[in-house]
């Protein structure tokens, strides 16, 4: 008689399944909420209220505000590097970098978690102390930062944008003012929105830093008048 060989079950308990549901609930609220509102202005007390459960809950899942808030932004890294693994392997380095810029973007209008803290925002310090977070960041800044120097060389990018300077333009479209300054006008569809804004990032890369149209110089005046006020500053001083 023959036996077939038959994989091991792995039972998951009632238990276990309504533990896991609640925790993920909790997660996507906390992404929409992190998303529109911010984290200094979002609570847990909105979270929960979101979820449909006590607040007393999220803490059998996370220790605080804190800490959900690390691992939904670990999620969201999560979420683009695994957008990047599936773009066509066909793609040049410039392509693969405007494939980025508009997903971010996208992100934003779906209220996805954001890649980047507000300026000024309180869980600066946790993402800073959240290896899962730095380790993540890493991963996705050492990926781009390969197809920016090949986007470099192949003249797509002008060369005179440091690596640095140009990643962040990159990553900070994640949270571009941009997106809800053009949607409030109720003159683009989200789609033209996009574009819109990927496009002018693009556009001011493959330009020179150095001969940028919008360089501001001050009139002879102007240079007068910053004159005086300087050496005001500096009798006072003395």
């Amino acid at each position: 008689m023959n036996v077939t060989n038959r994989q091991p079950f792995n039972h998951v308990s009632f238990r276990d399944m309504m533990h896991r549901a609640r925790k993920e609930a909790i997660l996507e609220e906390c992404t929409r909420l992190l998303s529109d509102r911010g984290y200094d202005a979002m609570t847990l007390d909105q979270v929960a209220e979101a979820a449909g459960m006590a607040k007393a809950v999220l803490y059998k899942h996370f220790k605080g505000k804190e800490d959900l808030c690390c691992e939904v932004m670990v999620r969201g890294l999560e979420r683009a590097q695994a957008f990047l693994n599936g773009l066509s392997p066909r793609l040049e380095s410039s392509q693969c970098l405007q494939a980025f810029v508009r997903w971010v973007l996208q992100a934003q209008l779906n209220s996805d978690a954001p890649l980047l803290p507000e300026r000024k925002s309180e869980i600066r310090h946790a993402l800073k102390a959240s290896e899962a977070y730095q380790v993540a960041m890493a991963c996705l800044c050492e990926r781009l930062d390969a197809w920016i120097v090949q986007a470099q060389e192949d003249g797509h990018i002008h060369a005179d944008w440091p690596l640095l300077v140009a990643r962040q333009m990159l990553l900070s479209r994640a949270v571009d003012p941009m997106v809800d300054t053009l949607l409030q006008t109720q003159a683009y569809t989200h789609e033209e929105v996009v574009d819109w804004c990927a496009r002018a990032c693009m556009a001011m890369l493959q330009t020179s830093p150095q001969a940028s149209p919008w360089s501001y110089e001050p009139s002879l005046e102007e240079r007068r008048v910053g004159d005086r006020r300087n050496g005001r500053a500096i009798r006072q001083q003395g």
